[in-house]
């Protein structure tokens, strides 16, 4: 995969991942449910993968989704860019 994705893309699955809750995972990046849903939406339609399935307000983390999150957080981590 040659294509640049965005740090804000990369950073709200961090905090989704983190979270597993929209509600919960908007809030702390400043943004709205909806916002943050359409990200997440875009970043699997990017990757050709789901990261995340969600059941009712439940969300999950996939295996697929694991092994991105644990390579953004690394690549946010060294940049600076994952928050405390």
């Amino acid at each position: 995969m040659s294509e640049f994705i965005a740090i804000e893309l990369q950073l709200s699955a961090v905090i989704l991942a983190e979270e597993l809750d929209f509600t919960a995972a908007a809030q702390r990046l400043g943004t709205s449910p909806a916002t943050l849903h359409a990200r997440m939406g875009e970043l699997a339609t990017r990757l050709e993968c789901s990261l995340f399935q969600e059941e009712s307000e439940h969300v999950e983390v996939t295996k697929d989704g694991q092994v991105l999150i644990d390579g953004f957080r690394f690549f946010l981590a060294q940049n600076g860019k994952l928050p405390e």
